[in-house]
């Protein structure tokens, strides 16, 4: 059976040249180029060329080009018969790096065709209308993937499943219009369609899959009542999506379904919704205020973070946990209602929430996750409830304007950073159920006054309370063992300081820049004092160094300082000196 090669001209008839089946893509090229069946008049007026391989129709722009067309001309692609089987990626390949397929026009579909194959058309960059006959049931995965021409598509009533990216990355398809007959849209079915401004979706869709990520250009979609799941990332990235309507018919909202959408002022999520999905509105900062109805029971994990818009926020009884960084980076929330309920707030759940004021934190929570706090710079005073039995990392660390901290007597343990830079802090009880107090624990809280630190602590962590420049007197109980490293550094108005017989180990510059600090009594028990230990104590007159401490020491005094014999009256055992 011979190939033939038809180019169509603006009155209808068309030249025709024949070739041999079994001719390459590479062969038919050259033979075109050769052929000297038409002139440039002839070229001027062709329209369409179709290739005619067996029974079956390809053309290229490519192809067109070689024969002497204007890339300006309405070249078309035919598929004369069984469109299913040339659609085949296998049968493209077989053509596709010498004709260079990618650079097909228009697709024209018979009426026989049922399917269109996965991949069939994917990657045509040029390819810029279709048309979808009435007999195609199914839109294959990928089947026009990358068509970034592609501006307008029919999609008929007969199709019932569009396949995953099936037009994912047509950046230039505008509007698309999905049959009542489609129940099924697949897994980034128009992801990436950066152009696409309005999209209806019928009432036969049940499940909406991560369909229309990075549509850019969408700014209203409507949820129909079949719909009972958005899917993960279902509209992630739409940043021009300004209000969504979600039907009573959705239960659950996927994992990042509205992730940075971030023209989006409100949303209505209604009382079917049990659970709300890992950052599943994550980056939306123009949303002001959202109500989560009492029919959900758990808050994901950075579910509204970023959201710097949101100002108030309504936590129902039905919650049992908010996730990790479920709030981080909401800037303007000011006051925030924590329910009976709630049991567990998560590591970040509401770091650097720089407005919030105010907040209430119920009985019922048993654990304050890492850093739950941490960046609420307008955090005034907050009651810690006799349920929580740790304070845990950071969890209030940077909270400058907070004067005031309750902490009863379940909490055993107060974590590392737990209130760092809690500039405001000028006083704070720690009950005698804390045995630890973590390292930087009360770091930088320049107007911390005094602190008393219970019998039950026995460790006080590396700088715990290092830069408390206003701390002018500390009472150290009997059971602490050991001082950590630059524990008390820069506290420049500790004045005095009592270290009792229990502390067997003072760390290295654990008083270094005290310059106020007078006298130290360093006890029997102490067999360790480190390194810069009392650096910077300017005002230092005496100190006793006990026999229990090794005697091998090395004494450093400042280079300008002049010293005269009586200074070293008493020094018994110097071995050396290096003036």
């Amino acid at each position: 059976m011979a190939m033939r090669v038809s180019f169509w001209q603006l009155n209808g008839e068309a030249t025709v040249l024949e070739v041999m089946p079994d001719i390459t893509g590479r062969e038919l090229k050259e033979r075109i180029k050769e052929s000297q069946l038409w002139d440039d008049e002839l070229t001027r007026k062709t329209t369409r060329v179709d290739i005619l391989v067996g029974s079956r129709w390809l053309m290229t722009d490519e192809t067109a080009a070689d024969a002497g067309l204007s890339p300006a001309s309405d070249v078309t692609v035919v598929f004369k018969q069984n469109a299913v089987a040339c659609s085949q990626k296998r049968e493209f390949d077989q053509f596709g790096d010498e004709l260079d397929l990618h650079s097909m026009f228009v697709i024209e579909i018979p009426s026989s065709a049922t399917e269109i194959a996965e991949h069939a058309f994917g990657q045509c960059h040029r390819l810029a209308r279709v048309s979808i006959p009435g007999s195609v049931t199914q839109i294959g995965n990928g089947a026009f993937e990358e068509c970034r021409s592609l501006a307008s598509v029919t999609i008929p009533d007969s199709v019932t499943q569009i396949g995953d990216c099936a037009f994912a990355g047509c950046s230039s398809l505008a509007n698309v219009t999905i049959p009542d007959s489609v129940t099924q849209i697949g897994n980034g079915a128009f992801d990436g369609c950066s152009s696409l401004a309005s999209v209806t979706i019928p009432d036969s869709v049940t499940q909406i899959g991560c369909a229309f990520e990075g549509c850019r250009s969408l700014a209203n979609v409507t949820i129909p009542d079949s719909v009972t799941q958005i899917r993960d990332c279902a509209f992630e990235k739409c940043s021009s999506l300004a209000s969504v309507t979600i039907p009573d018919s959705v239960t659950q909202i996927g994992d990042r379904a509205f992730e940075e959408c971030s023209s989006l002022a409100s949303v209505t999520i209604p009382d079917s919704v049990t659970q709300i999905g890992n950052r599943a509105f994550a980056g939306c900062s123009s949303l002001a205020s959202v109500t989560i109805p009492d029919s959900v029971t758990q808050i994901g994990n950075r579910a509204f973070a970023g959201c710097s818009s949101l100002a108030s926020v309504t936590i129902p009884d039905s919650v049992t946990q908010i996730g990790n960084r479920a709030f981080v980076g909401c800037s303007s929330l000011a006051n925030v209602t924590i329910p009976d309920s709630v049991t567990q707030i998560g590591d970040r759940a509401f770091d650097g929430c720089s407005s919030l004021a105010s907040v209430t934190i119920p009985h019922s929570v048993t654990q304050i996750g890492d850093c739950a706090f941490e960046g609420c710079r307008s955090l005034a005073n907050v009651t810690i409830p006799d349920s929580v039995t740790q304070i845990r990392d950071c969890a209030f660390e940077e909270c400058s304007s907070l004067a005031s901290v309750t902490i009863f007597d379940s909490v055993t343990q107060i974590g590392d950073r737990a209130f760092e830079e809690c500039s405001s802090l000028a006083s704070v009880t720690i009950p005698d159920s804390v045995t630890q107090i973590g390292n930087r624990a009360f770091a930088g809280c320049s107007s911390l006054a005094s602190v008393t630190i219970p019998d039950s602590v026995t460790q006080i962590g590396n700088r715990a309370f290092a830069g408390c420049s206003s701390l002018a007197s500390v009472t150290i109980p009997d059971s602490v063992t050991q001082i950590g490293n630059r524990a008390f550094a820069g506290c420049s108005s500790l004045a005095n300081v009592t270290i009792p017989d229990s502390v067997t180990q003072i760390g290295n510059g654990a008083f270094d820049g005290c310059s106020s600090l007078a006298s130290v009594t360093i006890p029997d028990s102490v067999t360790q004092i480190g390194d810069c230990a009392f650096e910077g104590c300017r005002s230092l007159a005496n100190v006793t160094i006990p026999d229990s401490v090794d005697p091998d020491l090395t004494l450093v005094v400042p280079s300008r300082r002049r010293l005269n014999i009586a200074d070293w009256r008493g020094c018994k055992q110097i071995q050396a000196t290096n003036m």
